[in-house]
């Protein structure tokens, strides 16, 4: 996009233009000829209004950073205002978040990750995606719960009167499309739409950079993965007490299931130990009872060689004895 704005002091006329690519960024704000546009141009470049927030994952929960090392990682890697994400119990989780000092710095450590210490391999690094906040009173997209003048309903069912945590119906509804999903839900397109909105900058680089193919990529319904990255989005959506004892139970049945047949598998490994430990008790006898009998062997050939020994002593010395009374016999 291109859009001429001329000054109405200055007979200077500027251009701002906007490009998909940041390859095309760079090219654009290279040296240029001094006769370029017969007088020569100047480039401005134009900070990004929209901070660009990435999550640093797959962090050790027990590493302690210190000033001088936050200091470093940030300078390295052209970052500010890094720490850490905490869990809603207080608790430290296993990523960081950090805003990105200009476009180049957001495209290049998601491209190749970023290494928090020398000593560790790199991280995969992921756009801070935001989730829209819906109106906690009544689940509506356009205004917040202080400014809400709509009746009190449930976030999960879209019923009056209650509140999502004390809600008794198994059925969820979205308050906005009436549709079967929670009103601050991916699923929902009137809220997708919303995400899409606050998101808008940050999907520009990421649709221009090819680093999704398009905007529905960012949603929890749809994750999309890429060949020199992993986007990878943890959703913050509080569930309802129900949901979570019925998810409770399938991951206990799953588990229940697995292990019944990891016990079966067991169960007919050691049946099979068992047969080849009493084959190889087989075996050694054999071997044992070959090993007696060809020593038996050994020493009865052992002992016949001895006695053949002596026999054939014997015998030349009965030869001997006869040579020699027929050589005296011939010398008389």
């Amino acid at each position: 996009m291109v859009l001429p704005i001329k000054s109405k002091i200055s007979k200077l006329q500027k251009l701002k233009i906007r490009v998909d690519k940041y390859e095309d960024y760079e090219k654009l704000t290279k040296n240029w000829p001094v006769d370029a546009f017969k007088n020569g141009i100047i480039v401005q470049k134009i900070k990004p209004k929209n901070e660009l927030m990435i999550n640093i994952l797959n962090i050790d929960q027990k590493l302690k950073l210190s000033e001088s090392e936050i200091i470093k990682i940030e300078k390295n890697n052209g970052l500010s205002n890094l720490k850490r994400i905490y869990k809603h119990d207080n608790s430290s989780s296993d990523r960081l978040v950090a805003k990105c000092n200009t476009i180049i710095d957001f495209i290049r450590i998601l491209k190749y990750g970023i290494k928090i210490d020398e000593n560790s391999n790199k991280h995969i690094v992921v756009p801070n995606i935001i989730n829209y906040k819906v109106c906690q009173n009544c689940g509506g997209l356009n205004h917040r719960e202080k400014d809400c003048r709509n009746y009190k309903k449930c976030l999960k069912c879209a019923k009056l009167a209650h509140s999502i945590e004390n809600c008794e119906f198994n059925q969820v509804k979205c308050t906005n499309c009436s549709g079967d999903h929670f009103c601050f839900s991916d699923f929902c397109d009137k809220y997708a739409q919303k995400k899409f909105q606050i998101n808008s900058f940050t999907l520009k680089i990421l649709l221009g950079e090819k680093f999704i193919k398009n905007e529905s990529d960012i949603l929890i319904r749809n994750i999309s993965l890429n060949s020199t990255n992993e986007f990878i989005q943890a959703s913050e959506i509080p569930m309802a007490k129900d949901q979570i004892d019925l998810i409770k139970k399938c991951v206990q049945v799953s588990i229940k299931e697995k292990m019944s047949n990891f016990h079966t598998k067991c169960d007919h490994l050691e049946s099979k130990f068992k047969l080849i430990e009493e084959q190889l008790e087989r075996i050694t006898e054999i071997l044992l009872n070959e090993q007696i009998s060809i020593r038996n062997v050994w020493n009865n050939l052992t002992r016949n060689l001895e006695k053949t020994k002596n026999d054939v002593e014997l015998k030349q010395e009965e030869i001997d004895k006869q040579i020699y009374t027929i050589l005296k016999l011939f010398n008389k």
